[in-house]
């Protein structure tokens, strides 16, 4: 709901009263009183100690969601436990953050998020392989050619089913462009490296550098030529997939390391509610597991505009309740419908399979806030 800041709403009121001012002859009858805002130390929160802001803070945390101006605050205070509790809403955006703060519990102690989908495709994994451990080792060899050092997992079957991803295909455009940005700078300075020891010392050999010691100049040339034509396909992931006598769990290589002992082993997420974090991209990640383990879909946030409707919708801070959101009591079902393969715009079947999981799993209202410009006005349906 977009609402106009309470502050700004007052400057704009009192300087069309002072226009309107100058010049009017004087009125017999005064305006109505102005009503200051609500100045308790309560505002926007829920319970009798709740403080509006932090101590000494000067962010108008409380303005964040419109709660007071939308008399919401008002009627969670009257009704405190009709703060959505036993109500599930769908969130149909770019996929939200797991690991947010305020996503975590509900009101009454239950996850807040019940279930992560990537409804787009985008994270889809073929791990229709199969393979053993290499003999006398706890590895086996992935699709990208590295071996892979597995955990002391329990696989009774032995079987574990394999599979690659490319990183540009599922992560969000912003973070494509920063890895990119990152990897290109990190190519750069290799190459420059390269040249400056060639440019000093032309008669040495460098690592493998047979062609130097041979012809620098060709070396030189050479080296110049791959900064030009420099094309970086991004990192490619391998993906173990395996039945652990009771449920489906995969391990993702996110280092490109090859081990896989220390990866978090995850399995669906509406199971166990597990994600895992990979720090260097300041990104979290749920998994869901299809068809017998021969299809792996890896959920990601598309952006962070899912994580902000969500907390708008159902956000809970126990300890700054000021930041919570409408309904903090609600539960949340979270549809990526955003395709990064099609610059974030979703796609009918991305709606269509988030509009299934909405009704199977029984959510009681649907938030799509989402939009991109169109050539034909009212035009379509969802």
């Amino acid at each position: 709901m977009d609402t106009e800041h309470p502050v700004m709403a007052r400057r704009g009121r009192r300087a069309r009263d002072d226009k309107a001012a100058e010049g009017a002859p004087h009125e017999p009858t005064s305006p109505a009183p102005f009503t200051p805002p609500v100045s308790s130390p309560n505002v926007g929160a829920v319970g009798p100690s709740s403080s509006a802001e932090p101590q000494g803070a000067s962010f108008p945390a409380a303005g964040l969601v419109a709660k007071e101006e939308t008399q919401v605050a008002e009627f969670l205070r009257t009704y405190p436990e009709c703060d959505g509790r036993g109500v599930i809403a769908a969130v149909l955006d770019y996929g939200v953050d797991p690991d947010a703060p305020g996503l975590q519990h509900t009101t009454d102690g239950r996850p807040k998020i019940i279930a992560i989908l990537d409804c787009c495709g985008a994270g889809d994994v073929d791990t229709s392989t199969i393979r053993m451990v290499n003999v006398g080792s706890n590895t086996l060899q992935g699709l990208t050619g590295r071996v892979l050092t597995l955990g002391n997992w329990t696989n009774p079957s032995g079987k574990f089913h394999v599979g690659k991803k490319r990183a540009y295909e599922f992560l969000a455009p912003s973070l494509v462009a920063r890895l990119k940005a990152e990897r290109k700078a990190c190519f750069q300075q290799q190459q420059m490296s390269l040249l400056a020891k060639l440019s000093s010392d032309k008669g040495q050999e460098l690592d493998g550098g047979s062609v130097v010691q041979s012809n620098p100049v060709l070396a030189e040339k050479l080296l110049q030529q791959l900064m030009a034509a420099y094309d970086d396909p991004g990192p490619v992931y391998d993906c173990v997939v395996f039945h652990d006598g009771n449920v489906w769990r995969a391990a993702i290589d996110f280092e490109e390391t090859g081990n896989l002992s220390e990866a978090p082993l995850l399995t669906d997420f509406s199971m166990e509610k597990g994600f895992g974090t990979v720090p260097s991209m300041l990104l979290s990640y749920s998994v869901n597991i299809y068809d017998e383990g021969n299809l792996l879909s890896i959920c990601v946030p598309g952006d962070s505009h899912g994580t902000h409707v969500a907390s708008i919708l159902a956000g809970y801070f126990p300890e700054s309740p000021e930041l919570n959101g409408v309904a903090p009591g609600a539960q949340l079902v979270c549809c990526n419908i955003a395709d990064p393969r099609l610059s974030n715009m979703e796609s009918g079947v991305s709606l269509a399979r988030a509009a299934q999981a909405a009704a199977q799993l029984g959510c009681d209202l649907v938030n799509l806030s989402f939009w991109e410009p169109v050539r034909t006005m009212h035009a379509g349906h969802f």
